[in-house]
């Protein structure tokens, strides 16, 4: 039989026998506590296991502020906004600091409210921007604010910097023209990341780094060719993770050495999907949570992994027609749910799985006397690489294969004056729907494994040239042929035969031969 024909009848197998749904976790230790009926909470933060904080609304206009002391179990009212304001979003600097994110819901207009006093008394900072969405606030340690808005009379973003909330500056964190940033995050106060989109028709995910307190930017590289990033968050200083979407799929990628390197975690699909926020609780455990809609419903799934990152699995909370927000503290996972199906306000609770840091184990003191060992010989140095600026480039730099299909890659390198340099060590990778088949010098031969995005690296000489494009799926489906070089010759020339035997048919029948 036909490869292609096995491989689709072996993905409808698959599909009948699995679904397009993860394996749902045993949710026995989460606990529901029902809130008053009404009560819409629209962020969620904990300051430490006890002491939390939420914005929401008694109703659709009546902006309030809650507090719990005793780890979600009871909640009490501690401020309200105007008649007609939206409390959005906060975050809390100490026990005494705070912001509140909201707008006029009249007139659209957006605001930042300031608290030194441990929520008692809140008081409007003056803004620089009077028109857009905020897009999330970001507290810097040592107390600066970044913000990311949205004007949408103007279709752009910006990002506004307060080191004290009084002073205001924009930064441009990206080069990109039209660069799209909706979420920044320092986990310590001279290393920040910043997420979003290079913007346009077919956005691009962007992540930012500063390493100098948010002076400097740089971009780093991603395993995503086509996509966008809503939410970024670091555990410490080297353990992160960035979520988003990718076509109709929510993504997750994370990085384990401070975002020099990110790997894809995880992939949510079966229709439009978007993780907008992963938090941890420890290196091993986290939330995420991952919003869907299938042009009739819509809801949110919590997935929770326990090793890290590397998997994760769906619980079976309450996700249609469902609204909600997470929080991980040190010891508890908290994630609130509006269940509109059923009419419902909870807060559910889970404890953390314990977690015990690996030992650090001191090198073996020695009693023996060192002994002595003769000094190798010595060795030519190494050939010292070119002093003039090096560029690397790649054939083809974008790129539309078909599954089981092998494609060619072709580098080259130049010195300044445009002489050629040989190969020096050129490294090839590869990420996304594809693999490495076979490579020799600046020539490698990449296979790609399955429908999605991908994208070749080759480094040498200490810079690197990249290629991204699509893979499609070697079965293409109702509407069209594929692509003749992705079909077999034989097959190619049977698919003809029958849509021309096809329309002769048609046509006989609509157009049947006179009688003479």
């Amino acid at each position: 039989m036909n490869k292609r024909i096995l491989s689709i009848l072996s993905f409808a197998l698959l599909v009948l026998l699995i679904g397009s749904s993860p394996a749902l976790a045993q949710e026995s230790d989460w606990q529901e506590i029902p809130l008053p009926r009404g009560t819409l909470f629209f962020d969620l933060v904990f300051q430490d296991d006890a002491t939390g904080w939420a914005v929401g609304a008694n109703s659709a206009t009546q902006a309030l502020l809650f507090k719990t002391g005793d780890g979600g179990q009871t909640w009490s009212e501690q401020a309200r906004g105007g008649s007609n304001d939206r409390w959005s979003s906060l975050a809390w600097l100490d026990t005494t600091t705070g912001y509140i994110e909201g707008y006029n819901m009249t007139s659209r207009a957006p605001f930042i409210l300031h608290s030194v006093d441990g929520g008692q008394t809140w008081q409007k900072l003056p803004i620089p921007f009077t028109t857009g969405d905020i897009n999330g606030l970001c507290l810097q340690p040592g107390g600066a604010l970044w913000v990311p808005v949205y004007d949408s009379e103007a279709h752009s973003y910006h990002t506004w910097y307060s080191a004290d909330g009084v002073a205001w500056s924009e930064r441009e964190i990206s080069p990109a023209s039209g660069a799209r940033l909706r979420s920044i995050f320092f986990p310590t106060s001279e290393t920040g990341y910043a997420a979003g989109d290079t913007g346009g028709d077919h956005p691009i995910p962007l992540l930012m780094k500063s390493s100098d307190g948010g002076q400097t930017w740089q971009e780093r590289p991603l395993p995503l060719a086509e996509g966008s990033l809503t939410d970024v968050f670091f555990l410490d200083e080297l353990n992160g993770f960035t979520s988003g979407s990718i076509g109709d799929f929510g993504v997750i990628l994370k990085t384990r050495d401070g975002g020099e390197t990110w790997t894809e975690s995880a992939r949510f699909g079966g229709s439009s999907h978007n993780v907008y926020q992963v938090r941890m609780g420890n290196p091993m455990y986290g939330v995420a949570r991952d919003t869907w809609s299938d042009g009739k419903d819509f809801g949110v799934y919590f997935y929770e992994t326990t090793d890290g990152g590397d998997s994760w699995t769906q619980t079976s909370l309450p996700h249609k027609w469902t609204t909600g927000r997470l929080a991980v503290t040190g010891d508890k996972a908290l994630v609130y749910i509006f269940n509109k199906e059923a009419d419902s306000y909870s807060i559910y609770t889970k404890p953390l799985p314990p977690y015990t840091p690996p030992a650090t184990q001191p090198p073996p003191a020695s009693t023996e006397p060192p002994v002595a060992t003769e000094s190798p010989a010595p060795t030519e140095p190494p050939a010292a690489p070119p002093t003039r600026p090096v560029t690397l480039s790649l054939s083809p730099e974008f790129f539309e294969g078909v599954e089981d299909e092998e494609q060619f890659f072709t580098a080259s390198a130049k010195d300044e004056l445009g002489n050629i340099l040989p190969p020096e060590n050129p490294v090839w990778s590869c990420m996304g729907e594809c693999a490495i088949k076979k490579c020799s010098g600046y020539t490698c031969t990449v296979v790609f494994t399955g429908k999605g995005y991908a994208r070749v690296t080759v480094q040498d000489y200490g810079v690197e040239a990249s290629a991204t494009g699509k893979v499609l799926s070697s079965f293409c489906g109702c509407g069209g042929l594929c692509n003749s070089a992705s079909l077999p010759l034989e097959t190619s020339l049977s698919l003809l035969a029958l849509t021309f035997g096809a329309v002769f048919f048609i046509q006989r029948r609509m157009n049947p031969p006179r009688e003479q």
